[in-house]
């Protein structure tokens, strides 16, 4: 694979993606889908989450509800990623509010206790102001830190 990716890092300042559209092109197929009524179970091999659970709704309930579908998703020992956002009560696009669940490492870890074969959760304190404006366009303290989060499923 390094030989490969060798030969295609000459464009665009080393980062040929073009290259790396059509590899997923090939590869991967993405399908549009709800997390709580779409995801079948057991189907996947490997998977990822970025930001979804804890950004769909302010409940706890159904963020834990997210992230089981997820993991249910995936075959046994299938590895996987997760990111959220640590602390966020929620973000303005425009002039809506989307509102989120305030979502810790503890969660995370207790929530994967119950879904996961083995896991691995760290949290990355935020270096700067937030890339969330609020409704005047001014940057919001509205999240503490991200949490990334490896493992396999049960």
């Amino acid at each position: 694979m390094a030989a490969v990716l060798g030969r295609h890092l000459a464009v665009r300042g080393g980062r040929d993606f073009e290259w790396a559209r059509r590899t997923l092109r090939e590869r991967v197929t993405v399908v549009q889908g709800n997390i709580f009524t779409d995801l079948p179970v057991g189907e996947f091999d490997i998977g990822t989450m970025h930001f979804v659970a804890e950004s769909l709704t302010k409940e706890p309930k159904e963020v834990r509800y997210g992230v089981r579908n997820f993991t249910r998703s995936l075959r046994r020992k299938s590895p996987f990623a997760m990111a959220n956002m640590a602390g966020s009560r929620g973000y303005w696009v425009g002039d809506v509010w989307f509102p989120a669940a305030p979502v810790t490492a503890e969660d995370v870890e207790w929530m994967l206790d119950l879904l996961a074969l083995e896991k691995w959760v760290e949290e990355i304190a935020k270096d700067g102001p937030s890339v969330h404006l609020d409704a005047e366009g001014k940057p919001m303290d509205d999240y503490s830190g991200y949490l990334v989060s490896t493992g396999l499923s049960f």
